[in-house]
């Protein structure tokens, strides 16, 4: 009976095993070369060979930066003037801001979604004048923050709780004071920027 191999077990000693944090990954070898080659047996539309492999510590560097760079420029225009602590005065543009910036390529966005892109427009510069005043940013699965000494701030969550009102302006602009960004430029600035990340 399964009641009685189970009270079996209660009897016997405890074993003391020492804990394994290694993680799962480290069991399998070249797993760089698995991955590409998974990703490369499930979409049709990828000439093997032709896949970059990017770590996680590279993909702020490599992918996150270079989009928001890129969003940013095509949208200069409406961050121009735009400061970090004036971006609640800039919340009741984004349906109209967010209307102008291009659907995806093959996607038709709702109005909301449109407005949605508008907040994470302003966010993504802020995340761009922050690291150009020497803050890094921490982009790992399941985090994102970027940090100077002991200041942390996550641009997004802080653009989409102003957006959903869960954060006031006033609370807002005390922060910006505290943390010494309150005049920081959203503006995309021509200058070549050094771009700080954790690791690299």
């Amino acid at each position: 009976m399964l009641r009685d191999r189970i009270s079996a077990t209660e009897g016997l000693p405890a074993l003391s095993v020492p804990e394994d944090t290694r993680p799962a990954t480290t069991l399998l070898d070249q797993l760089k070369d698995l991955e590409l080659q998974f990703i490369e047996d499930r979409v049709s539309n990828i000439k093997p060979g032709t896949l970059q492999y990017v770590s996680w510590d590279e993909v702020a560097l490599r992918v996150r930066i270079p989009s928001w760079q890129k969003a940013v420029a095509a949208q200069a225009v409406v961050l121009e003037g735009v400061t970090a602590e004036s971006i609640p005065n800039q919340i009741p543009k984004f349906p109209e801001i967010g209307s102008r910036i291009p659907d995806p390529k093959g996607m038709l966005l709702t109005p909301n979604q449109r407005t949605q892109r508008a907040g994470q427009l302003f966010a993504g510069a802020l995340v761009l004048a922050l690291i150009k005043n020497r803050w890094e940013l921490n982009a790992q699965p399941g985090a994102f923050q970027l940090r100077r000494g002991t200041d942390e701030l996550n641009p997004f969550v802080a653009v989409a709780e102003l957006m959903a009102g869960k954060r006031s302006r006033d609370d807002w602009v005390r922060q910006c004071k505290v943390l010494g960004i309150s005049q920081l430029s959203l503006s995309p600035a021509p200058c070549d920027i050094e771009w700080r990340t954790p690791g690299l």
